[in-house]
């Protein structure tokens, strides 16, 4: 077993690691940048940012491309409009990769069940980067995760993530995981996206030549492949370009 985890980290100090880092914030961006520019990991040659943006969509793009997508994301969990969680299963459903590090200027362990849920493998309070990002990383690139602290730096919250693999293999196979525009059918979308015009049930159920009772089960429906318990956050994920697309 000894020689195995060593052949690892060999292989791992022959290959630098790539880094994407998504931040609404442009000087946490910068100093993201900067902080991973100067990691050592163990096991690990160097780390090099390849990207950093604010944009969502942008992000999204790259990670689900090959030659874009980076070894290892940054995600801040706070996004504005849309949380780090939505993003973090919008990818993992289709990158079985890229590993993702949630980060956070609050405490962790409020974001835990959202990071795990949402396939990512580690999750650090801003913080805390200086400490913990490097052996982190050197965990979550060799197949691992990375257990969660409080925000003070103190003991351990009970480890619920899974690997990249895993995580993807779940969400892969969860119809409407990761808020899946593609699940919906034609008709479910498209009443979806007339509630988000402002029409309602009855001009719906009118414009569509259908009873107003199917046009709440069309939309039972929608919710339900989209993980969402309400209407309203069925018609907020149509109103947001990154993820009905």
């Amino acid at each position: 077993m000894a020689s195995t985890m060593g052949d690892m980290r060999s292989n791992a100090r022959d290959t630098p690691i790539s880094v994407g880092i998504l931040d609404n914030d442009v000087l946490a961006l910068e100093a993201l940048r900067v902080v991973v520019s100067r990691l050592h990991p163990p096991g690990i040659s160097t780390c090099t940012v390849v990207w950093q943006t604010t944009s969502v969509a942008l992000a999204l793009h790259r990670c689900a491309s090959g030659e874009g997508a980076p070894d290892v994301l940054l995600l801040d969990m706070a996004l504005g409009g849309i949380s780090g969680g939505e993003v973090a299963a919008r990818i993992r459903k289709r990158n079985a990769r890229t590993a993702i590090i949630g980060i956070t200027a609050y405490n962790p362990a409020d974001y835990l069940a959202d990071a795990a849920d949402s396939g990512m493998q580690a999750l650090l309070a801003k913080d805390a980067l200086m400490r913990e990002l490097a052996p982190a990383m050197a965990a979550i690139v060799q197949g691992g995760v990375w257990p969660v602290r409080s925000a003070n730096g103190g003991a351990a919250v009970a480890a619920i993530f899974a690997t990249v693999e895993e995580s993807h293999r779940r969400l892969a196979e969860t119809p409407g995981a990761g808020g899946d525009m593609d699940s919906l059918s034609s008709r479910e979308r498209e009443i979806l996206r007339r509630f988000a015009e402002g029409e309602d049930a009855d001009g719906i159920a009118a414009s569509l030549g259908i009873s107003r009772n199917s046009v709440f089960t069309y939309t039972r429906r929608a919710c339900a492949k989209l993980g969402v318990g309400t209407r309203a956050e069925a018609v907020r994920r149509i109103r947001s370009p990154w993820l009905a697309r």
